[in-house]
């Protein structure tokens, strides 16, 4: 199998060449990221619940919004790890669905919590 080689043409090499651009230390470490979100879902739909899930996914969707507005310069020649001019560029709708977006996964986790707490109260009485 080739690792890395560098061929002209793609097209057809899937079967010649199956891991062709895997000599790359980016891809590896994004297989190692997606290896271990799979992992931790896992984990967390077995100690939780799905909806658990679902909200952890969406709540880090949102998180990456704010994210790539600090580390993504759209100035050339600007070679900073944040960015904080791109800040001004986020949207209202979207900080405002953010902030709903947080405060429904604690309100989950909470109404959670005291259905576990009540049923526990129940149990002792």
């Amino acid at each position: 199998l080739q690792l890395g080689s560098s061929v002209k043409s793609l097209e057809g090499n899937y079967f010649r060449a199956p891991l062709l651009g895997w000599n790359c230390i980016w891809a590896v470490v994004m297989l190692g990221f997606v290896t271990g979100k799979s992992w931790l879902t896992g984990l967390i739909i077995k100690r939780f619940s799905s909806v658990a899930k679902q909200c952890c996914s969406v709540t880090a969707m949102g998180i990456t919004y704010f994210a790539v507005k600090l580390h993504i310069c759209e100035t050339r020649g600007v070679d900073t790890f944040f960015c904080w001019g791109q800040l001004s560029t986020v949207t209202l709708p979207m900080v405002v669905s953010d902030v709903v977006l947080i405060l429904s996964v604690v309100s989950y986790v909470l109404a959670k919590r005291a259905q576990a707490r009540r049923g526990s109260l129940q149990g002792k009485l």
